[in-house]
């Protein structure tokens, strides 16, 4: 016969799904519980110890937790005895309290509460992705004044620590796998340079270019720059230098 322990590894592979009703706004309950309810024909030394654990840590004894239906069997051996019918968990704070999950969803909730304000986009993803939110919990507030930022000013052209975004000043830099997960999702196609794999280049932030090196050999070559001088590459990208040859020299 299921056990209270066999009930509370079930419900818990249902949070996912529950989580996702929760943002879908659909019933979830009750919820069923489906397993071994046992057999009238087992020895009574082994059904009824069973049975009164089941009974034992049900709603109707410890005041939460999953709902026992009985039924009535008649038997040869021991006559008509109460059996398991249904196991079900009636209400979520039934549910959330058994599995102990109450302040986890509650925090939960204010993080979903928080995104269909900010970031509605963001929802029907979500509802597929739960644990994403799980994750990150700590940090979803200022997930979403990233986000929010990004929707309302596209291609900032900025470096990512000098954006007016009450966040820590590396926020952005500490968690761009995650932003550039949900800014794919919730930013408008136009918004997004789709080649780019660089996080910076990508969603239209200044970055710090690496530095090209030139020396000027040929004293034939006229340019207003130094002979010897590192420039950005998109400066040099700039420049119209009329040279035949070029010689590249790379660090060992």
């Amino acid at each position: 016969m299921i056990s209270p322990a066999d009930i509370r590894k079930k419900a818990l592979r249902q949070y996912p799904a529950f989580l996702a009703a929760v943002l879908n706004k659909t019933n979830f309950f009750p919820l069923f519980i489906k397993g071994n309810k046992g057999k009238a024909t087992a020895p009574l030394e082994q059904l009824y110890p069973a049975l009164r654990r089941l009974l034992e840590n049900a709603k109707d004894q410890k005041g939460f937790g999953y709902t026992v239906q009985l039924k009535t069997v008649n038997t040869r051996h021991a006559g008509e005895i109460s059996m398991p019918d249904e196991i079900y968990f009636e209400h979520v704070e039934d549910y959330l309290k058994f599995i102990e999950k109450e302040a986890e969803f509650l925090a939960f909730r204010t993080a979903i509460q928080q995104t269909r304000k900010r970031v509605p986009q963001l929802l029907p993803y979500l509802a597929e992705q739960a644990s994403l939110v799980l994750k990150n919990l700590k940090i979803w507030e200022d997930v979403l004044k990233v986000l929010h930022y990004f929707q309302q000013h596209s291609k900032p052209n900025e470096y990512a620590r000098a954006l007016p975004i009450e966040v820590p000043s590396t926020f952005i830099e500490n968690h761009q796998k995650l932003l550039a997960e949900l800014l794919n999702i919730c930013l408008p196609k136009a918004a997004i340079q789709a080649k780019e794999t660089q996080f910076e280049r990508r969603f239209g932030l200044k970055f710090d270019e690496p530095l090209l090196r030139i020396r000027f050999l040929d004293e034939a070559i006229t340019t207003s720059l130094p002979k010897d001088i590192a420039l950005p590459v998109s400066h040099w990208q700039q420049q119209n230098i009329a040279a035949e040859y070029v010689l590249l020299i790379t660090d060992p």
